[in-house]
């Protein structure tokens, strides 16, 4: 639902390119623009021409239209956290977790993104308190809205002097930065970027949801994208309900998680991403998939997590946990070998458009599983690619 725009000086013409991040919203000062959803769940501007001045703070605050300068890669680490409990309730080392806890005890605030009720959708939100924390940990592979409202909490934060920690995926750093404009450099926010691979469909997680609920017959309570379970490399995705009872298998063997990872779901705006590498963080965080062939000394199975620091701030950030935290030096090239997504945008995959068309005119999850299945590939497989690729 975008409008064609006579005024070419707003957000009305970014189309599929757009990222979803609510930007334009936050710094509009006519209020004139809101976010709505399009056949698949995705979120995207539209504009009240009639209200609109033209005054171009829109623009200038898309990621999209954006491009920030060249982050830079020199220091990179493999990081793992000492405290077991944190590293087990964490996606990989548990890095973001040591950052959050040093923010909060510090009195400052910390966003990230948490699931809503009934893991229905996930939303970005702040947090001041130790035991909200776990809202924030561990992985959701679900577009995570960010409000205007947390924009201009952090920007109020920041006045205050007070320290914000700000984690998400490359395009909301960059949105963030549009918004606060100077107030981004400042010495009190740190911004931390996942290395992404894309956002998939709002529309179907909830389909996805739905299709799991009439398996179980209770309400969906809680997801775990990265279950360890079976262990960092090998991870499950686990779902529980509101009988206590729960589904939980290896990745390979979750439909959702297939179609996301073989971009079959993913918004049109990730198959040519404006933000990779330029997003202005801090710190880039991941798992570092193949560090067993460049690291062989690590323990890997607790989870280890790739390190990219791209700022002073960030050197200080990752210097202030450095009796709760084991890491070493490793290089850009060792970590992008295991997550090409660093630098570079998914590939859409050729039957994307046939997926996509079906989900937005109805067609249920049932019906989307019989027409997509895919070959589980066995872990060794998996292993034996990443060898073969960091020997290269």
């Amino acid at each position: 639902m975008e409008c064609a725009s006579e005024k070419s000086n707003n957000i009305s013409n970014v189309s599929s390119a757009c990222c979803g991040c609510d930007a334009c919203v936050a710094v509009c000062p006519k209020h004139c623009i809101s976010m709505v959803e399009d056949e698949h769940g995705f979120l995207k501007p539209f504009v009240d021409q009639d209200a609109c001045i033209s005054c171009g703070l829109c623009r200038r605050a898309c990621p999209v239209l954006f491009e920030g300068p060249e982050d830079s890669h020199e220091r990179a680490y493999w990081a793992q956290a000492q405290n077991g409990d944190l590293l087990r309730s964490s996606s990989s080392g548990g890095v973001f977790g040591l950052l959050a806890t040093k923010t909060l005890r510090a009195g400052g605030m910390v966003v990230g993104a948490a699931f809503g009720e009934g893991a229905k959708s996930v939303r970005h939100r702040a947090i001041e308190r130790m035991e909200d924390l776990p809202l924030l940990q561990s992985s959701k592979y679900v577009q995570s809205f960010v409000p205007v409202e947390l924009y201009h909490s952090v920007e109020g934060a920041l006045h205050q002097r007070r320290n914000v920690l700000f984690s998400g995926t490359a395009c909301q750093v960059s949105a963030l930065r549009g918004c606060l404009g100077k107030s981004f450099s400042s010495e009190h926010l740190t911004c931390v970027d996942v290395i992404c691979h894309g956002v998939p469909s709002p529309l179907l997680w909830r389909s996805w949801i739905s299709h799991l609920e009439s398996l179980v017959g209770f309400p969906l309570c809680k997801v775990n994208f990265r279950d360890k379970r079976t262990g960092w490399s090998s991870y499950s995705v686990s779902y529980q309900f509101a009988d206590e009872s729960e589904i939980a298998h290896p990745v390979a063997d979750d439909w959702y998680m297939n179609a996301f990872l073989n971009n079959l779901s993913l918004r049109q705006s990730c198959f040519s991403c404006p933000s990779k590498g330029r997003c202005g963080s801090d710190i880039t965080l991941g798992d570092f998939w193949g560090v067993r062939w460049c690291h062989p000394e690590v323990e890997r199975e607790p989870g280890v997590s790739c390190v990219i620091v791209r700022t002073d701030k960030g050197v200080r950030a990752l210097d202030s946990l450095e009796d709760e935290l084991s890491y070493g030096a490793s290089s850009f090239e060792s970590v992008l070998k295991g997550n090409p997504s660093l630098v570079r945008s998914s590939a859409r995959n050729p039957r994307y458009g046939e997926l996509m068309t079906r989900l937005g005119a109805g067609d249920d999850v049932e019906s989307l599983m019989n027409s997509f299945k895919f070959e589980r590939k066995h872990l060794g497989y998996i292993a034996n690619a990443l060898k073969t690729l960091f020997r290269l």
